[in-house]
């Protein structure tokens, strides 16, 4: 399954893979696990070359995942560009320390 065109400036929902782009050389990506709550999954990728496989996803190595505000996705060049379905290890989130 090819990957959609990057929609730009789009507002992620559940389920939604985000390109991150580092130094304008580097991507990674990372998934929205919920819709109330900013919690995002951080895959083991880091290259030069985006994905193309939609399906890569369901086997990358999780780094972490973290909380963040919405307004990180109106300020950086943070991309929607598909949307998978979560895996069943990220349905239940960690508990949160504040």
């Amino acid at each position: 399954m090819k990957l959609t065109k990057l929609i730009e400036k789009k507002r992620p929902v559940t389920g939604s893979i985000i390109e991150i782009c580092i130094d304008d050389k580097y991507y990674t990506y990372a998934q929205k696990l919920g819709n109330n709550a900013g919690s995002l999954v951080f895959f083991d990728y880091y290259d030069t070359s985006r994905i193309e496989d939609s399906r890569i996803f369901n086997t990358l190595k999780k780094l972490f995942i973290i909380t963040i505000y919405d307004s990180t996705f109106k300020r950086s060049n943070w991309k929607v560009f598909n949307k998978i379905e979560i895996r069943e290890e990220f349905k239940i989130l960690p508990l949160k320390f504040i």
